[in-house]
């Protein structure tokens, strides 16, 4: 809840948080970094589709399967693409279970913020705005399944491994520049 209070003749706004008991405090990994999230148990990566959502995809090393973390005054963290710059999101800030995770523009709602905490040497990562976790639809842990998000229920659905520095580099570098009618692409 939000409220507020008068000191010295200035407005003061404060938010109090009410932490679950069952569940240790959110983990701080730092402030801004770069990691892929990579499901624990079947070792396939969360990748930025072309569609606008995030689905499990073999590794392959590109900016679509690499996340930027910026950590919130909160201690949840904005996830965001590094292929494009776009946010995990919480479909239409649903609090239902099987609400679709995907991809948007970034914004200031509580849809995009994460919470991470450490279970089983990975992470349970956890909506500010719903209170679900990104969960592995119907715990089918092949290529191509849609992440969503479920209440919490501590299947390999819900545990990712989050790779911090050096292990996280990506494969292959690929700049393409527009010139008249033509497109000219450079690889590394």
């Amino acid at each position: 809840s939000n409220s507020s209070t008068c000191v010295f003749g200035y407005r003061v706004i404060f938010s109090i948080y009410k932490i679950d008991e069952t569940r240790p405090f959110a983990a701080n990994l730092g402030d801004d970094f770069t990691a892929p999230l990579i499901n624990l148990k079947a070792w396939i990566t969360l990748e930025n589709c072309d569609d606008g959502n995030i689905a499990l995809q073999n590794e392959t090393g590109k900016s679509n399967q690499l996340w930027r973390f910026i950590r919130q005054i909160d201690g949840s963290y904005k996830i965001c693409s590094c292929y494009d710059g776009r946010c995990a999101d919480l479909d239409m800030a649903s609090f239902e279970n099987g609400t679709n995770i995907k991809i948007c523009e970034s914004n200031d709602d509580d849809a995009q913020r994460w919470y991470l905490y450490e279970t089983e040497g990975a992470y349970a990562i956890q909506s500010k705005k719903s209170g679900k976790f990104i969960d592995v639809e119907d715990g089918n842990l092949i290529r191509g399944t849609n992440i969503q998000a479920w209440e919490w229920n501590g299947t390999d659905a819900q545990i990712f491994a989050v790779y911090l520095g050096d292990e996280c580099k990506l494969g292959e570098v690929v700049l393409s520049a527009e010139a008249g009618n033509e497109t000219v692409t450079f690889n590394s």
